[in-house]
């Protein structure tokens, strides 16, 4: 298969897939000056997973949804790996188990039209945005007719592959900076995972020796799991398919689904140059991407000083619910507004620390980290593993390179 068209949106309305595109070319610039895609930026993409696990901390299931007019009630919650949380009429959110102990699943969020359905984000593993699929479809018979990333991390984004194999034209719809980093790192990072000396390769080949010395048999069932889990990463990476956006944006862009308008935003840099939010002004729905990821927030690569400004323009959406990347759903705003002031904190410290003549090491040391970790689940654990590697090693660094003009 060779290469989608990418095409450039201004509106767009779903059923028959009527388009208002301005065409252009498929990669342009973007706001905020992210690294040239000639550039791989593979060193700094979110690799934390191999160093920490990270939590799944998926809220419980409410009442789930179906086709329209079908009754809330009438279908199953969710299945082995993941729960279906209804969050309004005919919008739903896939909560996932891990991937792995590296990598989790980014949230799915389902939005059902008259005539279509757009899907937010499309987890980490094929297999995985297959048997979503299999959700969607037990849910309703209207087609998937958009797919939106969110931004251009692998938890979200290697599922494309499977939802377009299953919706023939669909469209998928990205930040143009998100084309370009996908574009740049998705295949590399897959066959690294692969490559005969990746941490995940060692790791796998550990477990199964382990497992041939007969451990003992409190730890047999999770090693078998982990197992089993590894070795379905290795095949689908293996085999990997890279299925990159066909529509991209700059700013703006709205999708109609036949009596429902899903507005599509990019409000600056934050969490990556080309994060991308859904919102759904009659329900107040937000889907916030990684913007926003509880327990703790993902700053890998982040752009601290303009991310404290994008959580402003979000919070002026006042919105009822709010899904993160990663995390349960949210029914208030008081969540995003411990992530802007930890944030607004950490780049208060780190810049006046800076402005002394501090090292970076030395701002990591004298930061007053246990204070700013108030009001988030940090204090033990794999909470705690993944703040000291997001927040005070990635955060840090980042906020001290802004306050030395680094952007």
């Amino acid at each position: 298969m060779g290469p989608a068209r990418f095409e450039r949106a201004t509106s767009c309305s779903g059923g028959k897939r009527s388009i208002q595109l301005s065409y252009g070319p498929g990669t342009r610039g973007c706001a905020g000056g992210e690294k040239s895609p000639e550039r791989p930026i593979f060193a700094t993409a979110p690799r934390r997973r191999w160093r920490v696990r990270v939590i799944a901390c998926a809220a419980a299931a409410g009442a789930l949804l179906g086709a329209p007019g079908r009754p809330l009630d009438a279908f199953a919650q969710g299945d082995g790996g993941a729960r279906v949380e209804a969050i309004a009429d005919g919008v739903f959110v896939i909560l996932h188990d891990d991937a792995t102990p590296d990598w989790p699943h980014g949230n799915t969020t389902v939005i059902v039209g008259d005539s279509a359905v757009l899907v937010v984000d499309a987890t980490y593993l094929p297999s995985r945005a297959a048997a979503d699929i299999a959700l969607i479809r037990a849910r309703t018979r209207l087609p998937v007719r958009w797919l939106v990333n969110t931004h251009w991390h692998y938890d979200h984004i290697f599922g494309n592959s499977a939802y377009a194999a299953a919706y023939p034209g669909l469209a998928i719809v990205a930040h143009d900076a998100t084309r370009r980093l996908m574009t740049v790192n998705a295949r590399r990072f897959a066959a690294g995972v692969v490559a005969d000396s990746s941490p995940a390769r060692l790791r796998l080949a550990e477990l199964r020796d382990s497992l041939r010395r007969s451990p003992p048999a409190s730890r047999l069932e999770s090693m078998r799991r982990e197992i089993a889990d590894r070795e379905r990463e290795q095949a689908e990476l293996a085999s990997y398919r890279f299925t990159p956006p066909t529509v991209g944006f700059d700013r703006s862009m709205t999708v109609d689904l036949g009596g429902r308008r899903v507005a599509l935003s990019n409000f600056g840099r934050g969490n990556t140059p080309g994060d991308v939010v859904a919102y759904l002004p009659e329900q107040r729905i937000l889907i916030a991407g990684d913007l926003l990821v509880a327990p703790v927030p993902y700053a890998y690569s982040s752009s601290p000083g303009e991310w404290i400004r994008v959580l402003g323009q979000l919070d002026a959406l006042d919105a009822a619910v709010i899904v993160p990347g990663h995390g349960p759903v949210f029914r208030d705003e008081r969540y995003l507004h411990r992530v802007a002031a930890l944030l607004e904190g950490v780049v208060r410290e780190v810049a006046a620390l800076a402005s002394r003549g501090r090292t970076l090491d030395q701002v990591r040391a004298e930061v007053g980290w246990d204070a700013l970790r108030a009001g988030f689940a940090a204090d033990s654990g794999d909470a705690r593993a993944v703040w000291d590697d997001s927040i005070v090693r990635a955060l840090a660094e980042r906020a001290f390179q802004e306050a030395r003009g680094i952007h």
